[in-house]
């Protein structure tokens, strides 16, 4: 539209509007019937458009619904009370809760609502736990307030929660009345946790907060917090969070009451954060799926990770009321929440029931991109007294075998007594992407951390893609066991420490005559250095010089292996952190000599 003018609205109403800035320009207010518009500048009249407004069918709740079931395109009224009893998801256009009318949506079931939710000041709309109000339009407003209830799984009196908010307005000590006064936390990036006193402040759309568990909890007996609600207006649309400092972990949260995908959360905020989230489950209960006395298995879980490779404990779908971390790009900038998020057109909705939980048994997986190729294995470290820790690795469309953003999740080490995790580059990853395609020679460092001495157990969770029919074996380099993790579980013993070197993930059993059919290739650098490959391993190999330096880099120049003051003729570099690619090998000798080749490794 021009930025000055008059829209002329004929037909149904007759009504000259005066343009207020150009571009767009909402009507509001039209009634069912038959609207004419043109646009004039007083020197220029554009064409005539028409516009008919549907009224639309009216399906109210009375004991009954009064048109069927409802439907999407139906203006939903709830007129008489709507009790728990009803296990059933409901749509409609738009919803309105009248007079002195409670409506509760069972726990599990979904209210899905094209535009806006009117609750009338009298009247109750409750959602129990793991039950969503899903809304489609960003730009609905809503009015009136919900009810929202969200369970703790099993906590102790100093255990925390992560929150966000679902509703507006929100405080703290509503949230939690009954915990001690000064346990309430939010999150600056630069300085660390801030103390919200007494509770007061008011839950900010898109943040995250941790609240302790109520005072009156017992110190060593966990047990679930059902007390927690949220009682405000529904968030709903477009929520961003402006200004994230750069390189810095940020704690933010579901605004919605409904889950929403992590995927899409991750893809619509690429430029402002890395693309891995962090869920603390300090406050999850043993798990009843891992044998033995669960000593350990109440106090050892920390955060599960979730990224484009996939999750580690998570199915990737974040529950309303969750709060957690996630780490900024280099840039930092904007975060973005939308309705988007919370459903993908012609699937089932989204599971709530995931809060902060975490168990061997969280086994949904999900695909970012339908087209996106995956190959995975996920490997748990245990013990017989409950310990549990989960890695990842994944051959995966997108992924390179460096640090990938989106891809690597480092391994935030928050468990007290075992950590588990992949090795590249010197990081230590819950989840680690790899290059595709996947090749069996590809092999990769696992590494562990425990304070407990004694037996503990690596196997595979689960696996999909090519590695769910490939063979899948760990080496331990202390004992020189090859072992095949598709047929049992590894048994090993452990003194406490940090062991970096002990593991490797292998797709080839070295020892079976099938498998060694690699022959060597060797490279005549000069007359006296050779440089072969054989079976994974970079033999150089100089007659008459003693060897001084090699380093070695991948394609793009960066170097993956160094190793300085050999001092030996004959120099071996094993279980070099690579897939299958060209490689540049720069030998130099004693005598100050220099020579490079190509290999492919």
């Amino acid at each position: 539209m021009p930025s000055s003018g008059t829209i002329v609205q004929t037909g149904e109403r007759s009504e000259n509007i005066v343009i207020t800035g150009g571009g767009t320009q909402p009507i509001t207010g039209l009634l069912p019937g038959t609207y004419y518009f043109a646009v004039t500048n007083g020197g220029c009249t554009s064409a005539t458009v028409s516009v008919v407004i549907i009224a639309p069918e009216t399906n109210t709740w009375s004991g009954s619904w009064s048109d069927g079931t409802p439907t999407i395109n139906q203006r939903l009224v709830f007129a008489s009370n709507y009790p728990n009893t009803i296990d059933a998801d409901i749509e409609g256009c738009s919803c309105q809760v009248t007079g002195s009318t409670a409506v509760t949506i069972k726990s599990g079931r979904t209210l899905k609502i094209e535009n806006g939710v009117e609750v009338q000041p009298n009247a109750t709309l409750t959602f129990e736990n793991n039950a969503s109000l899903v809304q489609i339009n960003d730009d609905a407003v809503n009015s009136g307030n919900i009810r929202y209830h969200r369970h703790t799984d099993a906590v102790k009196r100093y255990d925390f929660t992560y929150w966000s908010s679902p509703v507006t307005p929100q405080t703290l000590k509503a949230l939690s009345p009954n915990t001690l006064g000064d346990k309430y936390y939010s999150f600056n990036p630069t300085s660390g946790w801030k103390i919200e006193y007494n509770g007061a402040a008011q839950m900010v759309k898109g943040n995250g907060y941790i609240i302790r568990a109520p005072q009156t909890f017992s110190i060593t007996v966990p047990a679930i917090d059902t007390n927690p609600v949220f009682v405000g207006i529904p968030n709903n649309g477009v929520v961003t969070l402006a200004s994230l400092a750069g390189n810095k972990a940020h704690l933010l949260g579901n605004p919605y009451p409904s889950a929403i995908d992590a995927d899409k959360f991750i893809a619509a905020n690429s430029a402002s954060l890395e693309g891995t989230l962090y869920f603390w489950t300090h406050n999850t209960s043993p798990s009843k799926d891992i044998a033995g006395d669960a000593i350990y298995n109440y106090t050892t879980n920390d955060y599960v990770t979730y990224n484009k490779t996939g999750g580690v404990g998570i199915s990737g779908k974040i529950a309303a009321g969750q709060g957690f971390f996630a780490p900024a790009t280099a840039a930092g900038g904007t975060v973005v929440f939308n309705n988007a998020m919370r459903y993908t057109e012609g699937e089932p909705n989204y599971d709530n029931s995931q809060f902060f939980k975490l168990s061997s048994t969280s086994k949904t997986t999900t695909t970012a991109v339908a087209a996106t190729e995956k190959s995975r294995v996920w490997l748990n470290l245990t013990n017989k007294e409950g310990a549990f820790k989960q890695t990842l690795v994944g051959y995966i469309s997108g992924a390179t075998n460096d640090y990938d953003a989106g891809f690597d999740g480092m391994s935030y080490d928050g468990n007290q007594f075992v950590d588990f995790y992949s090795v590249n580059n010197a990081v230590n990853l819950s989840i680690q992407g790899r290059a595709l395609p996947f090749v069996k020679q590809d092999s990769v460092a696992l590494g562990y951390k425990s304070t407990i001495v004694g037996e503990f157990q690596i196997s595979i969770d689960r696996t999909d893609g090519a590695l769910a029919t490939q063979n899948i074996f760990l080496e331990d380099k202390d004992l020189k066991v090859l072992h095949d993790l598709k047929k049992a579980p590894y048994t090993f013993t452990t003194e406490k420490g940090a062991f970096k070197n002990r593991f490797v993930l292998r797709y080839v059993d070295k020892n079976a005559v099938e498998e060694v059919v690699e022959p060597e290739t060797a490279i005549e650098v000069s007359k006296d250095v050779v440089v072969a490959v054989k079976d994974r391993e970079i033999t150089i190999n100089s007659a008459e010089v003693v060897l001084d330096k090699v380093v070695v880099y991948d394609i793009t120049g960066k170097i993956i292996y160094q190793q300085n003051e050999i001092a030996k003729n004959v120099f071996v570099i094993a279980h070099l952190i690579s897939s299958q690619q060209l490689l540049l090998v720069d030998v130099l000798l004693s005598d100050g000599s220099k020579f490079s080749t190509k290999i492919i490794y």
